[in-house]
Order: C-alpha cells, then sequence, then structure tokens
C-alpha cells in the first residue's frame, strides 16, 4: 500500500464527485471528494477544475476495485443509453484531396464541404 490517496474519478463539478463518492460508499468503498472546499469557492477558469473534481479513496488495491466498479457502470449505462445517432460518426473520404473526414451519421446523404481543400464531398446513404 502507498499511504497516499488515490484519485479514482475526475469529476466536472462538485455535485457530480458527491454522486460518484456516494455511489461507490454504497458499494462498500470509503471515498471522498479531494480539496471540497477549494473546488466550491474557486472560480471554474483555475486550475483545479480544469483538472475535475477529484474522487479520491485511500489506497492502491482499493483503487483498482472502485476504477473496476466504475468502468463497468459506464458500461451498464452506455449500453441502457446508446449516444443519439447524431453522436455516431462515420468515414468517408474527399474525392478531391482524398482526406479521410468524420461525419454524423445524420448527415448520411447529403453534400458536405471538406475541410480541408473546399471541395464537396458527397456522403453515402447508410
Amino acid at each position: 500500500m502507498s499511504g497516499e490517496m488515490v484519485c479514482v474519478h475526475r469529476a466536472a463539478t462538485v455535485s457530480e464527485a458527491d454522486i460518484v463518492t456516494a455511489w461507490l460508499e454504497e458499494q462498500g468503498i470509503p471515498a471522498f471528494v479531494k480539496n471540497r472546499l477549494t473546488a466550491e469557492t474557486l472560480p471554474i477558469e483555475t486550475h483545479l477544475t480544469r483538472r475535475g473534481v477529484e474522487v479520491c479513496v485511500a489506497d492502491d488495491v482499493t483503487a483498482e476495485r472502485a476504477k473496476s466498479l466504475l468502468s463497468e457502470h459506464d458500461q451498464k449505462v452506455e449500453e441502457l443509453h446508446p449516444p443519439p445517432v447524431d453522436d455516431l460518426l462515420m468515414d468517408t473520404t474527399c474525392n478531391e484531396c482524398k482526406a479521410v473526414l468524420s461525419f454524423p451519421l445524420s448527415s448520411a446523404g447529403s453534400t458536405e464541404e471538406c475541410p480541408n481543400c473546399g471541395g464537396y464531398i458527397d456522403i453515402p446513404e447508410m
């Protein structure tokens, strides 16, 4: 054991960190929000906030278990709530410059402008 706290999740907000902490504790893993007071009082532009609000546990062994549980939870959530079609991308190649570009599936069947050369790209139907 390292004796140091180990970050297992970086939340966007203190509220999100609280939810993750409570969930981990329901799973039998003691967790806490690192630097809670600082995270709550600093302006959004600060370095701490850009890194995220850290959810930590006491040691490496607990961290491995927590990270595994969080990963399993994320997979279950994604299975239950797949991303909207607009968030899914498809690759196509520009006929002019041969660049491989990604477009949302919702643009299938349309014509787009190539950001590299300005040529037109026909997005194939799915």
